[in-house]
């Protein structure tokens, strides 16, 4: 979570656009279908 917080608190954030982020630690990673 703390890694995405930093990437999106970064300069490097302003070419993050139109992108939905699931943040929960690796839950739906997980699931299989």
């Amino acid at each position: 979570v703390s890694g995405a917080v930093l990437s999106l608190a970064s300069d490097a954030a302003s070419f993050t656009t139109g992108e939905i982020l699931t943040i929960d630690g690796g839950y739906t990673g997980r699931q299989r279908p």
